[in-house]
């Protein structure tokens, strides 16, 4: 038996004990343990955010507030002493509308065009729509000419209408796109749409054998993984159709379809602070018509 014991952890601590982060940004956290003979030092800990659509936590201690409100994130020493401290997230004045696009009287002053013909605009039941005419072997599509942060979390939106008439040369798919990646006319770019440090959806996902008229994909920015989401039952692409992706601060990522929550995705989208992106919008209509009614860009989440 030694003649001195070595002193034993006692407690864990969170520094600071009432964390306070706005909407969109983040605060680092500590933990530091308090010892048997009066010592305190940092100690190694697991984190857990117990409500992570609100503040989310990694493995530093790193916080993100992702919606306005409180949330509890926990610290814990070899799974048997751990503190727990509340997260208030603090709401933000902030513009809710980053781009609004709806087409009226053909206006696309808002985008750069990199199509072969380019789109156009149609007058269908009263509205000006945008109309994409690719056929798969000619690249058609829009990329939003300004560039826009994703820092405070976003809300994309697209509502667009297409008949399927056939197995391939038919899709929408559109991209949150770093700003200084890829121009879209090169080679790689299929249908307009590099997927590289991207976050897009595209639909229908497959062609030909594969094809599925109730199957999308979305393609993460990590060497090009994707997943395969299945539809509603009654879902009908030839009516007016919105899909929406929205991104936390944290980069989380959900998807829905006329306005109903269809599912989240991991790995998150990979946002730098400071980082511009941009929405890139592209079709293939070969033998039918593909329509977009609107593409609206929120800032924040909801």
């Amino acid at each position: 038996v030694p003649d001195r014991a070595d002193p034993v952890l006692t407690e864990v601590s969170i520094q600071p004990n009432q964390p306070e982060v706005r909407w969109g940004n983040r605060i680092d956290l500590t933990a530091r343990g308090s010892y048997s003979d009066g010592t305190v030092q940092p100690v190694p800990v697991a984190w857990e955010a117990l409500d992570p659509s609100r503040a989310s936590v990694d493995s530093t201690g790193a916080v993100t507030g992702n919606q306005s409100g409180t949330a509890l994130v926990v610290a814990r020493f070899a799974s048997w002493i751990a503190d727990t401290v509340q997260v208030r997230v603090l709401d933000w004045q902030r513009p809710d509308v980053v781009l609004q696009a709806d087409f009226q009287g053909g206006d696309l002053a808002q985008w750069e065009e990199f199509s072969t013909p380019p789109p156009r605009t149609l007058e269908i039941d009263g509205d000006s729509v945008l109309s994409l005419q690719g056929d798969g072997r000619y690249r058609d599509g829009l990329r939003s000419a300004e560039s826009f942060s994703l820092d405070s979390g976003a809300r994309l939106e697209v509502v667009f209408r297409l008949t399927l008439t056939q197995t391939d040369r038919q899709r929408i798919s559109f991209c949150l796109q770093p700003e200084d990646s890829q121009d879209p006319g090169s080679d790689r770019a299929y249908l307009g749409i590099s997927t590289e440090g991207a976050y897009c959806v595209r639909y229908p996902a497959q062609e030909q054998v594969k094809f599925d008229a109730r199957e999308l994909a979305v393609f993460y920015n990590r060497g090009g993984a994707s997943d395969l989401v299945r539809l509603p039952e009654d879902f009908d692409s030839s009516s007016w159709t919105q899909f929406a992706i929205e991104i936390l601060p944290d980069g989380q990522t959900a998807l829905f379809v006329n306005q109903e929550f269809l599912r989240t995705f991991t790995p998150p989208l990979i946002i730098e602070p400071g980082s511009r992106w941009k929405i890139q919008l592209a079709g293939a209509s070969e033998n039918t018509e593909l329509l977009v009614r609107s593409v609206t860009l929120y800032s924040g989440t909801g």
